[in-house]
């Protein structure tokens, strides 16, 4: 399911995230990434 949300981000946290972005990523790729990559940490936290 492809639903549009918005989510309300201060300037400097847009500025800091766009600033991660590969060429040709979109925020939802991001975010994606960054979740998954702390479901890692929290799995090697755990063991």
């Amino acid at each position: 399911m492809n639903a549009i949300k918005r989510i309300v981000v201060r300037e400097e946290v847009w500025a800091a995230l766009s600033s991660m972005r590969k060429p040709g990523m979109t925020f939802s790729e991001l975010i994606e990434e960054m979740t998954e990559h702390e479901k890692k940490g929290n799995v090697a936290k755990v063991l």
